[in-house]
Parts: structure tokens; C-alpha cells; sequence
């Protein structure tokens, strides 16, 4: 019986792999040489199905690299929004800039003036630039006739035309006067900085009185409250406001005088190359 070529290996020693040799019985008297003996290697790994490989690597892909198109859609759209806000806001706080050529002639209440061609009617006395702060338009204008008529007024004469001017100034310098008379324009939640002057603007059929300036806050937003009085020969005073935002005024303010220095009684046919605001301009 032979020994088993394992039997002698040392419990430290890996175990062998013995092979029989073929032709060791061939013409060779060394029976020795029958067995060779191979170190025994490690054994070779299993392949790792592919399906467990892609799990693994899917498992060690960061969460965010793997947000789905019904996450990621939404918040995009809400970014893209928030821009667009941003953008209409931004232009809401510029102002724009308003020629001669622009300007067209209406009359509304006995009473005619010009307004920009670009601005929509809000009314037949009210027009008012389309881009909006909230609900207030960048600058407007409105025209207002008073239903009393002044007795003994002659815009002809010039000591009545004092007179009719005097009497309003006293009336009119008075702050809170002065602040109710602003806020029949705008809606104001602040009103400062009012200053009256005497205004002796003359047009065909009607004299300038008086204008009251005022800085108006709306929306968190600075506004310019103008209004130009003036008294016509038909004995009835006339109001004439403009109410735009800071930047807006400081880019347009030409023109807006312009406007303000336009009114008049409508019964004159009237061509605007006479107002003397065009020297202005």
C-alpha cells in the first residue's frame, strides 16, 4: 500500500495538489518519480453576477446624481419664474424716455390736453403708462374741472388773474389742504417734501395759478406727485396732474411739463407748437 503523498504535510504547510505522472511506469525503475507535487494556489473566484456589479455601483452613486425629471422640472420652472419676476420688477423701476413726437392731443370735460400716444386711457380725463409697480402705472396724467366757477374772474386781467391767485395760495399753503389735495391724485402712504409756487403759464383760453409738487411713497415705491391749476375764461378752475415714478420723472421731466403746460379750454382749436413748454424741449 502506498502512502498518501498529504499524510506527512506539516498542519502549517498549504496543502499540495498531487499528480499522477503517465509515464513514470514507462521504462523507469524509479517509482519515486510517479507522483509530482504542485503547490496548491488560491482557489480562483466566482464571477460576480453582472446584475450584483451594476447594483453595487448604482448603491454608491450620490443621491443628487440621481434626482428624477419630476423634481428637478418643477424646480427649474420656479427658478425660471422667480427670474422673470425679477426682470419685471427690475423694469418697473426704471423709467423710459417720452419725445415731442410722441405726444397726441384729447380733451375730455370741456377741457383739452396732451398725453403720450403709447399710454392707454384709463378714462376720458386719465392716461397712464401700461407698465405697471402693483397697481399703480410707472407715470400718468389727469385732467379734473371744478364745478364752481370763480365770480368777477377775468383771465384778462391781470389784477383779477392775483386776486383768483392769492386767495388760492392761502388756501393751499396750508399743510393739510396741501395733502388732501395730493391724495385726490394718488394713493399715498406717505407724502412729503410739498412745496407750492405761483404758476402764471398763459395759453389761449386759460391762465396758469398755481402748481404743488409733493414726493408720494406707493408700494414701497418713490413717487412724484405734480399738479398745475390754472383758470379759464369760462370762470372754472382746472386741475392737471402728473404722477410718475422718480425715475421716471427725471428722465421725462421736459416732456411731463410739457403736458402740464397743455391744458386748456377745448372750445380753442389749438395746435401744440404754440405752448410754451416747447422751448423746453
Amino acid at each position: 500500500m502506498q502512502d498518501d503523498p498529504n499524510s506527512n504535510q506539516s498542519p502549517n504547510r498549504p496543502p499540495r495538489v498531487v499528480f499522477r505522472d503517465p509515464y513514470a511506469s514507462l521504462g523507469s525503475a524509479n517509482n519515486n518519480q510517479e507522483y509530482i507535487e504542485l503547490p496548491q494556489s488560491d482557489p480562483i473566484p466566482s464571477p460576480v453576477p453582472i446584475n450584483q456589479e451594476l447594483s453595487s455601483i448604482t448603491s454608491a452613486t450620490p443621491k443628487f446624481k440621481r434626482i428624477s425629471l419630476w423634481v428637478a422640472i418643477p424646480v427649474l420652472c420656479i427658478v425660471l419664474g422667480l427670474g422673470a419676476m425679477g426682470w419685471v420688477w427690475y423694469l418697473s423701476q426704471q423709467g423710459f424716455d417720452l419725445t415731442r413726437t410722441q405726444l397726441e392731443r384729447t380733451s375730455a370735460f370741456n377741457t383739452e390736453f396732451l398725453y403720450p400716444r403709447s399710454w392707454h386711457r384709463v378714462s376720458d380725463s386719465y392716461y397712464a403708462d401700461s407698465h405697471t409697480n402693483g397697481s399703480m402705472p410707472r407715470a400718468s396724467i389727469r385732467v379734473q374741472l371744478d364745478d364752481a366757477i370763480v365770480d368777477g374772474s377775468d383771465i384778462t386781467s391781470s389784477q383779477s388773474v392775483d386776486t383768483v391767485r392769492s386767495a388760492l395760495k392761502t388756501s393751499l399753503e396750508a399743510q393739510q389742504a396741501s395733502e388732501s389735495l395730493i391724495r385726490e391724485i394718488a394713493p399715498c402712504a406717505s407724502i412729503s417734501n410739498i412745496t407750492y409756487q405761483t404758476n402764471a403759464t398763459k395759453n389761449p383760453s386759460s391762465v396758469g395759478l398755481a402748481t404743488i409738487a409733493a414726493n408720494c411713497a406707493v408700494n414701497n415705491q418713490d413717487y412724484i406727485v405734480n399738479v398745475r391749476l390754472l383758470i379759464g375764461d369760462d370762470q372754472r378752475i382746472r386741475k392737471v396732474a402728473i404722477v410718475a415714478t422718480t425715475a421716471s420723472w427725471q428722465k421725462n421731466q421736459k416732456v411731463f411739463e410739457m403736458l402740464l403746460n397743455s391744458v386748456d379750454v377745448a372750445s380753442t382749436a389749438n395746435d401744440i407748437t404754440w405752448h410754451s413748454s416747447d422751448q423746453l424741449l
